[in-house]
């Protein structure tokens, strides 16, 4: 394998890894609401999540600003036989979120943002000592579409792995969106271009009545077809709870998701395992402006290796998200509306 080969599926491994490790394979810390529902929000997506997650839930949009970041802190850690001391760690990440949907005519919403996706600090404290970084930006562009009886999307998304650009693409749809049982499929293509993606299948089954709305969904990722790596993805089931209607949401989640590296092939620059994710949140809105906050943690599997290198491979993972969001059509609603009180008066 030549050295651009090697350096690809490396780039490619800890993508997949410091996805992995976060709260499920699709990376669902891309806004505070999808991490409290530890990423089960496919078919139920309601904000600007959706331009990764299901482009088709963007028809849900109309016009809509959103700023959201996420802190992750990872306590991956290998302790080489006969070396209790000294292990490898990945520093903590914060991973930002910014987008924007307006919608186009009275059927369709347009959407736009910029995520930085994944970022891992790595330092190698056993030998040989040293240290790596991977760094992954996402630029998505997409559209929602309001059918009778379905919605439709899509999103054109590239993306840049380290200094390695690609394009991938996503389609969408959710069916009966406005039935009280909805059904959600999405597939993204793998990247064309330098920065290599796998094939991505998402589905969700939402069930939404009166207060609350509940989702299971899951997710199978290709990731055999790289050496070393195998297909993965994830179940989970998230729920919300609005307590006071229109003000003050409540939400829970869980998610598992197998490790795609061969355990054979674990290593400090390789490390994915196992993982189940616990996460909370809620939502505070007014006038238009809502603040999203979540908490989740990710217990990870432990390993123990016995082959090169030797070692025990543990950890578990900590994700902070806070996001705001304005809707623009409520926000000027609520402006305008004490004015008309007092011209009532």
């Amino acid at each position: 394998m030549n050295r651009a080969a090697r350096r690809l599926t490396m780039l490619v491994g800890f993508l997949c890894a410091a996805q992995a490790h976060a709260a499920g394979p699709e990376s669902p810390e891309t806004t505070a609401r999808v991490l409290g529902r530890a990423g089960a929000a496919v078919a139920s997506s309601s904000d600007l999540s959706a331009l990764e997650l299901d482009p088709a839930a963007l028809a849900r949009l109309g016009a809509q600003i959103m700023a959201s970041v996420t802190a992750i802190s990872r306590a991956d850690t290998v302790t080489p036989l006969g070396m209790r001391s000294e292990r490898n760690r990945a520093e903590a990440s914060v991973l930002p979120f910014v987008a924007a949907a307006m919608p186009i005519g009275h059927h369709a919403t347009l959407a736009a943002g910029v995520a930085k996706d994944a970022d891992a600090q790595l330092r190698f404290e056993t030998a040989p000592p040293g240290a790596s970084s991977f760094s992954r930006l996402v630029v998505p562009l997409g559209i929602g579409v309001r059918l009778p009886g379905l919605f439709v999307g899509a999103t054109a998304r590239a993306e840049r792995v380290q200094d390695v650009w690609g394009a991938s693409g996503t389609a969408a749809a959710i069916v009966a969106p406005r039935a009280p049982i909805q059904l959600a499929v999405v597939v993204t293509t793998p990247a064309a271009g330098n920065a290599e993606t796998p094939w991505v299948l998402r589905g969700g089954l939402r069930m939404a009545g009166g207060r609350v709305d509940g989702e299971i969904a899951g997710s199978w990722e290709g990731w055999s077809a790289l050496p070393g790596h195998n297909d993965t993805g994830s179940i989970g089931a998230g729920l919300d709870i609005m307590l006071v209607p229109s003000w003050l949401t409540l939400r829970a989640g869980w998610s598992w998701a197998p490790a795609s590296v061969e355990p054979t092939l674990l290593s400090p620059s390789s490390f994915d395992l196992d993982h189940h994710t616990l996460a909370c949140g809620a939502t505070v809105c007014t006038a238009g402006i809502c603040l999203d906050l979540a908490f989740a943690h990710a217990f990870a599997a432990t390993h123990a290796y016995s082959g090169e290198p030797a070692g025990r491979y543990e950890g578990h993972t900590d994700a902070v998200s806070l996001s705001l969001r304005l809707d623009l059509a409520d926000f000027r609603h609520a402006r305008s509306s004490p004015s008309s009180d007092e011209r009532g008066h």
